[in-house]
């Protein structure tokens, strides 16, 4: 009784946060749920708690896999704007760039010319991770209201 009480719990979580699109398991170890309101990167990282999660982590080429793969089967693939919010960041030393988690980042698929901090739109420029789906590399993007977007949370599997 106990678990159905915690599943319609996270659900609603998830549904009251936002749009989910659908999700997928990795390893047996995290479930990748995808949503695609358009959120600045703060207001994705606060859903993604509120479901019992963080923005997604992705530590290597099988993890980016799947996730590209989801995104492009299900209709994410876009213009030069639109990306899906991850969990990467530089917000507290630019340039050193961290997981939500606090993991290192070792594993990268920068786009060409990523990151690259452009500071057009904002002077201290951009601090938050991206999915770019036209190109479905990564790319620094401004993380307060500039461009919002969908994101991509990690939850753990029980």
């Amino acid at each position: 009784m106990k678990s159905i009480i915690a599943i319609l719990a996270i659900f609603c979580l998830a549904v009251c946060n936002g749009a989910e699109v659908g999700s997928v398991n990795y390893q047996r170890e995290v479930s990748y749920i995808f949503f695609d309101d358009e959120v600045d990167w703060y207001q994705a990282r606060q859903n993604c708690k509120n479901i019992g999660g963080n923005l997604a982590t992705i530590s290597n080429q099988a993890a980016n896999d799947v996730i590209v793969n989801f995104l492009d089967a299900n209709g994410f693939f876009g213009s030069e704007d639109t990306g899906v919010w991850i969990g990467l960041n530089d917000i507290d030393q630019e340039n050193d760039f961290q997981w939500v988690d606090g993991s290192t980042c070792s594993y990268t698929n920068w786009g060409n010319g990523e990151p690259d901090n452009n500071n057009k739109q904002n002077p201290a420029g951009q601090d938050c991770g991206q999915i770019r789906t036209s190109s479905m590399a990564w790319d620094d993007d401004y993380c307060a209201c500039i461009r919002a977007k969908g994101y991509i949370c990690e939850v753990e599997v029980c």
